[in-house]
């Protein structure tokens, strides 16, 4: 907003009286201090000697030897000070100065000083407001741009103060300093250079992998790319820019490893620039033989072709950086992390495997571990023994201290088991070989026995029968669709329910769906199921049963509700039909439920 310019006029106003008093002040004091003339003792005009004494016939003045005779060379009486008239005027004078001064202050600080500042003084000034609590050089700048008070020279001119910030802030975060590049986009007074070089200058990457790598084993890499921010939220300015070619380079010892390249365009705004573009790439490829085990050098490449194209359109522009790490290969079968027994956290350590499951279904079988809190990580490849048969499940891994929660290692394969096998959690290199860091894992095999194969398991719910309403409020099914004869879709929404639900939906299905959906109390989210179904029926039930492998979800300590819900005569759409209509379902009380 623009400030005020000048001195507003009651203020002149305010000025003058408090003029008005100082004035009338003073004056009073140099008449009060004259004072009025008492007695009849002559007195030298000119210098106030006493003549009293001095012969009638001298004709001059013994002090300052001026004329006596010449007309009013002598008066009479001595000049006594106007005391009540001097403190009256002393108050004046006080008064009056005491007005101005407070007046004057204010006034002062009415006035927009930096308006009248020279264009380049105070663009000098305004880029060093970087860190200020208040920015009046940088406002100002604003305002002469917005009101296109500048000139196109004097806009140019700012930009490469501007840029030179930007190039040295590596944190660029401040609104109003991006409110000012935006503008000056916006007003042609970048050239094609300066844009480059704007996107140039703070445009990097960031590789980081394991520092230690097992040749022929899977490793994993992450890349951040970070781009100059660009965009301001508060001003609602947006700059979109467009990549229509993207390549990325991995090179070890200076030895391509792995090459990718995109034609595809992409679209980057304002909300999303700053953010930087993210990725974890997993590889199983086997080490180049070319690079012999110990010290090796990775070096990560991206590039880019870049166009802006709001608020200014550019010319394409290429965009590169690179980032590198070293690193150490060593031999397939060497261990590089450290595997440790203490012999004081052995019990703990064993006490933090809580409970385990063996699940063996048609097509796979999972085995369930819970696991509260182990004082040293788990780097654990999973086993199953069943007599002479020993089955590798796959790898297991947990963090030091980890939340009570259960870990679940799905095969998909069709195992003969026994209604008892053995559990065995032995220390495995292969299940950390895919983390950043060298750690420390536990260093000992874990075994549990008996565990029985899909054996009985019932997890605790929450029956309170109290949120039965409430449920039937805020959990629905809503947008049925008939995606071809025999397909059909639907959404099932809880919206702030009572308490956590963790359900499974079933029905009149030809195939059962094994979704589940998990909602926490008060929270909202939306599940999409797709069924298939006998094309005759023109009404179907819906039925959502507490999920018994809830505890998967995680947060153990929050029970979902074990009341079941029915959603009864829902219509069947036709062919390519939706039906938007909401459908509210009853909740099955416990005594309602059968015993099966």
């Amino acid at each position: 907003m623009q400030q005020t310019l000048s001195i507003q006029t009651h203020w002149l106003h305010f000025l003058g009286v408090g003029l008005f008093f100082t004035c009338a002040g003073l004056c009073m004091i140099y008449w009060a201090w004259l004072g009025k003339r008492q007695g009849d003792n002559p007195f030298c005009a000119r210098c106030h000697y006493d003549l009293n004494g001095i012969d009638s016939q001298a004709d001059t003045c013994p002090e300052c030897g001026s004329d006596l005779l010449k007309h009013c060379a002598i008066v009479r009486g001595h000049r006594q000070t106007r005391k009540i008239t001097m403190a009256v005027a002393v108050t004046l004078l006080l008064a009056g100065l005491t007005w101005m001064t407070t007046t004057g202050y204010h006034a002062y600080h009415r006035v927009n000083w930096y308006h009248y500042k020279p264009t380049s003084w105070l663009a000098t000034d305004a880029m060093t407001e970087y860190n200020a609590k208040t920015k009046p050089n940088l406002q100002e700048l604003s305002i002469r741009i917005d009101g296109n008070q500048l000139t196109d020279e004097q806009r140019k001119a700012i930009v490469p103060e501007l840029l030179a910030l930007h190039a040295s802030t590596q944190i660029w975060r401040d609104e109003s300093f991006k409110n000012l590049l935006h503008d000056l986009l916006a007003g042609d007074a970048f050239t094609q250079q300066q844009i480059e070089q704007l996107f140039k200058q703070n445009y990097s990457t960031t590789f980081q992998t394991r520092p230690v790598l097992r040749r022929q084993r899977s490793f994993r890499y992450d890349t951040n790319e970070n781009f100059p921010e660009l965009g301001s939220g508060w001003k609602d300015n947006s700059i979109r820019f467009v990549t229509t070619h993207v390549s990325r380079k991995l090179m070890l010892n200076e030895h391509i490893y792995s090459k990718s390249e995109i034609e595809k365009s992409s679209e980057y705004k304002s909300t999303n620039i700053n953010s930087g573009y993210a990725s974890t790439q997993q590889l199983h490829k086997p080490f180049l033989k070319e690079i012999a085990d110990g010290p090796a050098h990775f070096e990560f490449t991206i590039k880019r072709t870049v166009q802006l194209v709001e608020p200014v359109k550019s010319e394409p522009f290429e965009l590169q950086s690179t980032a590198g790490q070293d690193v150490k290969i060593v031999g397939k079968d060497e261990w590089v992390d450290t595997f440790e027994v203490q012999q004081n956290q052995i019990k703990p350590m064993d006490n933090a495997w809580v409970a385990s499951r063996v699940i063996a279904k048609p097509r796979d079988t999972q085995v369930w571990f819970r696991i509260d809190s182990p004082p040293i990580a788990l780097a654990m490849s999973v086993w199953l023994i069943d007599g002479d048969k020993r089955e590798k499940m796959g790898n297991l891994l947990v963090d030091t201290l980890a939340a009570d929660k259960w870990y679940r290692i799905k095969r998909y394969a069709t195992m003969k088991l026994s209604d008892q096998v053995r559990v065995d959690l032995r220390p495995e290199q292969a299940a950390s070989d895919t983390q950043m860091m060298l750690c420390t894992y536990w260093g000992r095999t874990m075994t549990r026995d008996d565990v029985p194969v899909n054996g009985l398991y019932k997890p605790a719910f929450n029956m309170d029968q109290s949120v039965a309403t409430k449920l039937e409020e805020t959990v629905t099914i809503t947008r049925l669709k008939r995606e071809n004869d025999n397909t059909l879709s639907f959404y099932i929404t809880a919206k702030n329910p009572p308490l956590r639900i963790a359900y499974t939906p079933t029905g009149p299905w030809k195939l059962q769906t094994d979704q589940s959906m998990n909602v926490l109390s008060h929270d909202s989210h939306s599940y999409q199921s797709h069924v298939e179904f006998d094309p005759t029926l023109d009404h179907i039930f819906i039925d959502l049963k507490p999920n018994p492998d809830w505890e998967r979800f995680g947060k153990l300590d929050i029970l979902p509700t074990g009341l079941p819900m029915h959603f009864e005569k829902i219509p069947v759409p036709k062919a390519d039909e939706l039906i938007k209509e909401v459908w509210q379902g009853q909740v099955i009380l416990p005594e309602e439920t059968d015993d099966d």
